[in-house]
């Protein structure tokens, strides 16, 4: 190999090298771009979540007191419910009772309680 075919050869390589340069350098600032944009995503949904977080505790606070208004009416509701099962007991006796009345009443006048 000659002088000029050294030189030939190393002013390739040169060009080459500037070529590979000049690649890894556009490939840099892409993936550069590319990270800015997924930082950019990655805070742009945890800014929406936290949103969407401070959204549902007002709603929460906005539903608690009804939740406690009805935990509480569920604990001292227990009087009134056993009023009403006893008023529904005695409703079914009072309809026994006409049953059984209506019922002698039938037997009565079938029977000959009526000639």
């Amino acid at each position: 190999m000659g002088d000029e075919d050294l030189r030939a050869w190393v002013t390739a390589q040169g060009a080459q090298l500037r070529k590979i340069e000049s690649t890894v350098e556009a490939m840099r600032i892409e993936l550069q771009s590319r990270s800015s944009q997924a930082h950019a995503d990655i805070y742009t949904r945890i800014n929406s979540m936290e949103k969407e977080i401070s959204e549902i505790k007002a709603q929460q606070a906005q539903i608690m007191p009804l939740i406690e208004s009805i935990k509480h009416h569920i604990e001292t509701d227990v009087p009134v419910d056993a009023a009403r099962d006893k008023a529904i007991a005695h409703g079914v006796i009072y309809v026994l009772g006409l049953g059984v009345s209506g019922f002698i009443g039938w037997l009565f006048s079938h029977l000959g309680g009526g000639k």
